[in-house]
Formats: C-alpha cells, sequence, structure tokens
C-alpha cells in the first residue's frame, strides 16, 4: 500500500513538473531572466531532495530557464551586524541575510566541488572571525580571511564526517560533531582533540553551546527533534 501511495505521489509530481515546463517555455523571451532557486530544507539523498532534483532535471528538457537547487545547511548570527550567515552544501555558497530574511550578499562556491560532502557547518567568533566546515570526502576545518575565500584548511581525520560545529570562547575551542561516527568533540588548532564523547544516534546535523550554563543543544535532522546535554566536568550527562 505504501508503494502504491508513494508511485502515485511521483506520477503527480512528474505530470506537474511537465505542465510547469511548458508554461515557462511558453512565456515570453527572456523570462524568467534569473535560474529559478529551489531551497531543499531537509538531509540530503532523502525523499524531499531526490524528488526536488528529478523535478529539475525533467523541467530542463521542456524549458530553457535554469533550475539551481539550493541544499541550506549551517548557519551562524552575526552580532556585529546583526545578521544570519548560512552555507549552501552542495554549490558550496555563503549566504548573509537580514533577521527578516533579505538578502543582504552571497559569495558563490567560496571552496571547490560540488557534490553532497560539501558544507556543512559554519561560526564566528566574538572577534568577527568566520570558520566553516566541510563534512567529508575529506572533511575540512576552514578559516576565511576578510574576501570570505580561504585563508587556511585543515584536514580533518577525527571521525567519518563533520556536521556541526559552534565555538567555545571561554576555551577559545571549537564543538564539532559527526553524524556518521556518532560522536561530539571538543577541538582547536593547537592541541586537536581537548574533549570527546559518543552520542545515542545519529544524524546529528546541528549544535549549540552556551558557556554560562555549560550546556549543549543537538538538533537531529531526521528525528527533528532537540537534545539537550549538560556538561558535568566537560562529561555530558
Amino acid at each position: 500500500m505504501k508503494k502504491f501511495i508513494l508511485i502515485l505521489i511521483l506520477v503527480f509530481i512528474f505530470f506537474h513538473t511537465f505542465i510547469f515546463a511548458k508554461s515557462v517555455k511558453k512565456t515570453e523571451t527572456g523570462f524568467p531572466s534569473k535560474p529559478i532557486k529551489i531551497i531543499v530544507y531537509t538531509a540530503p539523498g532523502g525523499l524531499i531532495d531526490v524528488t526536488t532534483r528529478k523535478f529539475t532535471e525533467i523541467a530542463s528538457r521542456y524549458s530553457d530557464a535554469t533550475f539551481v537547487v539550493e541544499d541550506l545547511e549551517g548557519i551562524a548570527y552575526d552580532f556585529i551586524s546583526n545578521s544570519l550567515w548560512i552555507v549552501e552544501e552542495e554549490n558550496r555558497n555563503l549566504i548573509n541575510i537580514s533577521m527578516e530574511g533579505n538578502l543582504i550578499t552571497r559569495y558563490d562556491q567560496i571552496i571547490s566541488g560540488q557534490d553532497n560532502s560539501g558544507l556543512e557547518g559554519i561560526c564566528i567568533t566574538p572577534s568577527g572571525n568566520f570558520f566553516i566546515i566541510k563534512e567529508k570526502n575529506p572533511s575540512l576545518f576552514i578559516e576565511l580571511n576578510s574576501n570570505f575565500s580561504s585563508e587556511e584548511s585543515i584536514e580533518m581525520n577525527i571521525a567519518d564526517d563533520l556536521s556541526g560545529m559552534c565555538y567555545d570562547r571561554e576555551r577559545q575551542s571549537f564543538w564539532l560533531v559527526s553524524d556518521k561516527s556518532k560522536k561530539l568533540f571538543l577541538w582547536n588548532k593547537t592541541e586537536g582533540i581537548k574533549f570527546e564523547s559518543n552520542l545515542t544516534y545519529d544524524k546529528f546535523e546541528g549544535i549549540y553551546y552556551i558557556e554560562q550554563e555549560n550546556d549543549i543543544y543537538l538538533v537531529n535532522d531526521e528525528q527533528n527533534k532537540l537534545y539537550y546535554y549538560k556538561l558535568i566536568n566537560n562529561r555530558s550527562a
């Protein structure tokens, strides 16, 4: 029964893709003048991601319009400009938006490559330094310069992947989470791993540390749940 329903959904999507693409092709010359962007808000490889990419593949056959799928991953708050910075995984873009959601600026493909092993996390230190992580193949810890290109890139072999990051001002280190390895790390460039803990589940994609309370919050992408951890003497409880 579930398979039958899934087939019906796919048929419905493909039919409306065809109608949509035809309608785009019949519009006046030069419209749309910009690429049509479709934002995937779920994890890469899931049903929404796969069907969205199939949609653009079919639509491109019947239209001259350019379709772009954006997979938004990491997000960080900029205290200096009171805005948000977002990294896009596959196309390696860095996007700055206002708190109202309006585009301020964007930097396209700040590192090379174009697949589902790209940018996963971003954090900004109180002094305004930007750091990002690349998920895998290989996993990279990257410091950005003032032009928002790579200043320093460190290959990370501490886990099977890296899926989230945040900055710990008190320890001057970074909290890193690994989806595949189900691990939590406290790490810096000088000392390497300062703390490591196993996690019960995989699919942790977001992390935030509140230093005043010594609390860590982890977002599980698959379960759509927020997990809370209390650190006691640098050990999760």
